[in-house]
């Protein structure tokens, strides 16, 4: 999805997203006073043209590398027993926060990431599919879930990213996906119904051309990408080779990987765990 880099609006459950700078415009700024000068004749007149709208210089290029349901005690740099050496090479050097104060469920979580807000604050104290009629819970089609009665080529769209500041989305349009043969929507379009290898490497290759296409536009044009990924949400579909590789990794229980995790892990002294 394509929209300001402060662009806080999360439209499907799981998706992909790129970002670049759309300024939104009030009605009384869409006219611009002419700076040029009309004369009797065009050859004595000076045309104008308004400047673009363009980030401030130094403006960051912002990407965010989202992983659904997935706690970080699982990831190599966190002491999970999971190889993840991709995401260490990241982790290694920078920040790591160890207080992310998490909702019990998926969507909340990311609409509070996005929102900068307090869940119950913008009405997902709940999930959208669950919407109450009290305040709180009555979020519908805000900050990541499209209505399903609302999804088709005909719209309305005013619950689609491309209405919340992101003109561009390449997304699944419902709570979960088959991840070898999912349903995508590519902006307002549905997909041909095909069989994948994955979908996170489909996601993988989208993220790729569209940075590449942007950069080979405009290299210095900073933008925000959001790359959500639907293979740790449900339905928890990975290939083969992922499942082989990690079989066994978990036959010594929970106390024992607990244990291990907070052995090898970067927790602070002060952490006490539940007791089983």
């Amino acid at each position: 999805m394509w929209g300001t880099p402060d662009a806080v609006s999360l439209m499907p459950l799981l998706v992909f997203s790129c970002l670049t700078p759309v300024p939104s415009l009030r009605a009384e700024e869409t006219e611009t006073e002419f700076r040029g000068e009309i004369a009797k004749k065009h050859e004595d007149s000076v045309d104008w043209w308004a400047p673009k709208s363009r980030q401030p210089k130094g403006a960051p290029t912002v990407i965010i590398f989202l992983l659904d349901d997935t706690g970080l005690a699982q990831i190599g740099s966190f002491g999970g027993l999971i190889n993840t050496p991709n995401i260490d090479r990241l982790a290694a050097g920078r920040l790591r926060y160890h207080n992310f104060h998490t909702t019990s469920l998926c969507y909340p979580s990311r609409a509070t990431l996005m929102a900068r807000r307090n869940p119950h604050t913008i009405g997902l104290g709940s999930h959208a599919l669950t919407a109450l009629g009290f305040p709180g819970y009555n979020a519908i089609g805000q900050w990541g879930h499209t209505p399903l009665y609302e999804v088709s080529q005909i719209g309305p769209f005013n619950h689609w990213p491309s209405h919340e500041a992101f003109p561009h989305s390449y997304c699944f349009m419902a709570a979960d996906v088959h991840q070898f043969v999912p349903v995508l929507w590519d902006d307002h379009h549905p997909e041909p119904y095909r069989r994948t290898e994955h979908l996170d490497k489909d996601l993988a290759d989208r993220k790729n051309q569209w940075i590449t296409g942007h950069k080979s536009l405009d290299k210095n044009l900073p933008f925000m990408m959001l790359w959500a990924l639907g293979s740790m949400h449900s339905p928890p579909h990975a290939p083969d080779s992922y499942l082989d590789k990690h079989k066994g990794k978990f036959d010594q229980g929970w106390d024992k990987t607990r244990e291990q995790k907070l052995r090898i892990g970067r927790i602070r002294e002060s952490f006490r765990p539940t007791q089983s």
